[in-house]
C-alpha cells in the first residue's frame, strides 16, 4: 500500500479590507457605521462580544531641535498615562518602538536640510510617538458613545506648547486575553478533525499544521467578534494498489 498526502486548509488568512485581530471600522462625517464585507471563510472559530473600542493617536513635536523635540515627547507620553490613570475605563497601549520613526534628524552648521528618518535610523530619540487608547464596551452602551469618550478624553488631554496630538479615523474592536479560548478552540478543532477522517473512511495519518499560532480575531457585528485559530490538515492516507 502507498501513502499519498492530501492538504486541506481549513482556515484563510487573506481578506479584503479588514485586518486580522483589528476589526476595523470607519466613521465618516455623519457618524455612520461602515463595514467592509470579507469573503474569508473560517471552519473552526467562536463568536465573543467585543469587550473594548481602540483609536490610534500621535503624539508629535515640532520644536527646532531633536533634542527638544524628544524632550517634548517624553513629557507628552507621561502627561497621557497619567491622564488616562485618572479616567475610569480608559486604556492606553504604548505601541513598539518599531511602529515609530524619528520624523526629523540632525542638521549641521553648514546645511538648512534636515533629513527625514526611520525607525532604523542609527540615532537614538524618537520625535514621535504612537499609541492605542481603548475604551471599555460594555452591555448596554452604544458604540458611537465609546467613541465619543475616547474623543473627550483626547480633547482634555493637555500637552507641552509645541507639542501635537492626532487622533486616527479608524475605529477597532477587542477583545481581553483572547489566549483564554485557546482550550475551547482546541477542543473545536479535534472534533472537527475527527468529523473529518470519519468522511473520508480512510485510515491513514493525520498532522495539523499551524496550533502555535496566536488566538486571532476578527470583526462579524457592530459588537460581536470572531476568534480563531489559522491551522491547517495534512492527511496521509493509505492507497491500496
Amino acid at each position: 500500500m502507498k501513502k499519498q498526502s492530501y492538504w486541506f486548509v481549513w482556515s484563510v488568512l487573506s481578506f479584503v479590507g479588514a485586518e486580522i485581530g483589528a476589526a476595523e471600522i470607519q466613521l465618516g462625517p455623519s457618524y455612520g457605521v461602515s463595514f467592509d464585507a470579507s469573503d474569508a471563510e473560517v471552519t473552526v472559530s467562536i463568536r465573543k462580544a467585543a469587550n473594548y473600542v481602540s483609536m490610534g493617536l500621535t503624539l508629535a513635536s515640532a520644536d527646532k531641535t531633536v533634542d527638544k523635540r524628544e524632550a517634548e515627547i517624553v513629557a507628552g507620553r507621561k502627561a497621557l498615562l497619567e491622564h488616562s490613570g485618572a479616567v475610569a475605563g480608559i486604556q492606553v497601549v504604548e505601541l513598539p518602538v518599531g511602529r515609530q520613526y524619528r520624523s526629523y534628524a540632525k542638521t549641521s552648521k553648514l546645511s538648512s536640510l534636515s533629513f527625514g528618518g526611520s525607525s532604523h535610523s542609527s540615532e537614538p530619540g524618537l520625535s514621535q510617538a504612537s499609541f492605542e487608547v481603548r475604551a471599555q464596551l460594555t452591555e448596554g452602551v452604544e458604540l458611537l458613545e465609546v467613541v465619543r469618550r475616547i474623543r473627550e478624553f483626547v480633547d482634555s488631554l493637555k500637552l507641552p506648547s509645541k507639542s501635537s496630538k492626532m487622533l486616527g479615523d479608524s475605529v477597532s474592536l477587542g477583545v481581553d486575553e483572547p489566549e483564554r479560548y485557546r482550550g475551547e478552540l482546541l477542543k473545536r478543532i479535534a472534533a472537527d478533525v475527527r468529523f473529518v477522517q470519519e468522511q473520508l473512511g480512510q485510515g491513514g495519518e493525520v498532522t495539523i499544521i499551524g496550533l502555535e499560532r496566536p488566538v486571532r480575531w476578527r470583526r462579524v457585528s457592530v459588537r460581536e467578534l470572531e476568534l480563531f485559530i489559522s491551522y491547517s490538515l495534512v492527511f496521509e492516507l493509505e492507497e491500496r494498489e
